[in-house]
């Protein structure tokens, strides 16, 4: 592949001022329809500086050409264009018309799970519900043609209808929008996969994932939805960065280290319910966030817990603790920036909506 098939969206001899410039340029200028598949934008959170965050994409991605905050890349095994652009270096946006079933799994995905200082930006159920009524506010035409939506029997989440089932439903049709409204009222559902449209104008689609798909235009509408993902994630991401692992000494005995672990926490209105104690393994192994539970302890009488996950990606292992009103969160060795933003996303859907990430003192 040359470098001019690369730059699929012929932007990289181009200086932009800014990100939202760059957006405009392909809102405006770019025919979207004539690339290979649709264009997907597609967050990530970064705790590299940006030096070091461009080497290490070095060690996946092939840099074709770089323009100020724009770089131009492959991935060199597979031939798949991406740009990412900086101008934020806590949370690069990646570009890429790579096919989402098979070809971003592989690339960008990938390279996201092998670097410890790296995330996705996950979109959760209940952000997603924040995203879908922030677009209803803002759109009144707006229409959402196809969703899927999931309930948990364990979560807190009114339902009028059989609570007691897990749920996943799929619908298409213009009427979407009040569907959605209807099933949520009525089965207690929350959104996974939603697309937005307002006619003649825009259509696009989120996955709970955190790929941004331009069906038809919108790009200009995913970056604002991705920017108050953004907004929501930098304090959190401020917090997660207050832990600490590492093998220090005893101070005792000669030649032995032990671990030591700073936990950062999530801070509740209240103690958790004990039905989501009782369901907790249950809801970690239902969701999508590749965990498994490798040891649970509940306390009922005093609405707590003590956990360990494994990552299904690497092994490594994360300690839970509740104390009080607070879920503590200890790293391991393993334990990178992308299992702490998961958990975090965990405690949002299935036990306090939109809680606050607090440092531990």
């Amino acid at each position: 592949m040359s470098s001019t098939e690369a730059d699929f969206l012929n932007a990289i001899d181009r200086s932009f001022s800014s990100r939202a410039d760059f957006i405009s340029y392909i809102q405006s200028e770019v025919n979207l329809n004539k690339l290979d598949n649709k264009l997907s934008l597609i967050g990530s959170v970064s705790d590299h500086n940006r030096e070091t965050f461009i080497d290490r994409l070095s060690n996946h991605f092939k840099l074709v050409n770089q323009n100020d905050d724009l770089l131009l890349l492959w991935a060199s095994d597979e031939r798949v264009p991406y740009y990412v652009h900086l101008e934020d270096n806590e949370f690069p946006i990646f570009f890429t018309a790579a096919n989402k079933t098979d070809e971003i799994p592989d690339t960008l995905v990938e390279y996201l799970k092998k670097d410890h200082a790296m995330s996705r930006m996950w979109v959760g159920k209940r952000e997603m519900e924040r995203l879908r009524q922030q677009m209803v506010d803002q759109h009144r035409d707006l229409i959402i043609p196809q969703f899927t939506a999931k309930r948990s029997k364990h979560t807190d989440i009114p339902a009028k209808k059989r609570p007691e089932y897990n749920r996943t439903m799929r619908y298409w049709a213009d009427d979407g929008l009040e569907t959605y409204r209807h099933m949520k009222s009525r089965y207690g559902v929350l959104p996974t996969n939603i697309q937005f449209e307002v006619p003649g104008n825009f259509k696009f689609q989120i996955t709970q994932d955190g790929v941004f798909t331009a069906i038809d235009g919108g790009v200009d509408n995913i970056a604002s939805l991705i920017d108050q993902s953004t907004k929501r994630l930098r304090l959190v991401k401020k917090i997660i960065n207050t832990s600490d692992y590492d093998e220090n000494g005893s101070g005792f005995l000669e030649n032995v280290s032990l671990p030591y672990s700073k936990p950062w926490a999530i801070q509740l209105d209240d103690r958790p319910a004990k039905d989501d104690i009782r369901h907790f393994e249950g809801n970690v192994e239902a969701s999508n966030l590749e965990f498994s539970v490798v040891h649970f302890d509940s306390y009922l009488d005093s609405r707590g817990f003590d956990a360990e996950l494994m990552d299904r990606n690497n092994y490594g292992k994360t300690a839970i603790r509740t104390k009080e009103d607070a879920i503590r969160i200890y790293p391991r060795e393993e334990t990178g920036i992308d299992q702490s933003f998961r958990i975090y996303n965990f405690v949002d859907d299935h036990i306090e909506a939109d809680p606050e990430a607090i440092e531990v003192v």
